[in-house]
């Protein structure tokens, strides 16, 4: 019976693994996108005793199966120039911050735009925020340049400059419009730069994503096989009254 739960433990672990990877290659487009990764793990220990003349004895633990656990690669992306001078990009890792109705979010992407507020927004109206976390404020009726370092100006003169973070990918919860939460505390970025007038591209491999499929699949059919025989076995031994 224990082969038969640790077998199905597997499967869902590897449902988990292809479910993961659709949703790599059906983003790889999406500007800012953020390729899941993951990893199976021994599931919940269960104790193991030997029972003697002396009584009873715990001997070890044994997992009870596996478990699929991701998280969010954080790796940095390759930067594509748009023209727009709205665009931001990041090159190197970081992540912008917005504040959204339910708190402030992250994001790779950075296709913004400006409110008749003077606010840069995303496409859900999240507005950017600047390094000390508040919303950076322009002129809405001027252009504005943005220099590497995240300086914001208007007619030569600073108006503010735009955070850029560093967060853990482990930390990360994927949401719409390319944002992610975290219940880590968000660093500034060392190793990062705006680059105006471009968009991050998704940090999906598509390789990797395709040796991913490819070995999640193997193992799917593999334990389904075996979930069949366990089954069949099972079978034939509660008819013959005879379970082991």
């Amino acid at each position: 019976m224990d082969a038969l739960y640790t077998a199905l433990s597997g499967l869902i672990a590897d449902t988990g693994a292809l479910n993961q990877v659709a949703g790599n290659m059906a983003n790889q487009m999406n500007p800012g996108y953020l390729s899941q990764i993951g990893q199976t793990v021994d599931g919940i220990q269960q104790t193991v005793f030997r029972v003697g003349g002396s009584g009873t004895m715990a001997i070890g633990t044994v997992p009870s199966g596996v478990v699929y656990t991701n998280s969010v690669l954080t790796a940095p992306s390759a930067v594509q120039s748009t023209g727009v001078s709205t665009d931001l990009a990041i090159a190197g890792n970081g992540f912008f911050a917005v504040k959204t109705a339910t708190g402030t979010q992250y994001t790779r992407n950075g296709a913004f735009s400006v409110n008749p507020n003077g606010r840069i927004v995303n496409e859900g109206g999240g507005v950017l925020l600047d390094q000390n976390q508040q919303p950076l404020v322009i002129n809405p009726t001027q252009s504005f340049q943005v220099a590497n370092d995240g300086t914001v100006s208007q007619n030569g003169i600073v108006v503010g400059t735009i955070g850029l973070y560093q967060l853990p990918g482990a930390s990360l919860t994927s949401g719409t419009n390319g944002l992610y939460q975290t219940n880590a505390k968000a660093v500034a970025a060392a190793n990062a730069s705006v680059v105006q007038g471009s968009l991050d591209g998704s940090n999906v491999s598509l390789n990797q994503s395709i040796q991913s499929l490819i070995q999640a699949q193997g193992s799917y059919q593999s334990l389904t096989t075996l979930v069949n025989a366990e089954s069949k076995r099972l079978s034939t031994a509660g008819g013959l009254g005879v379970l082991a």
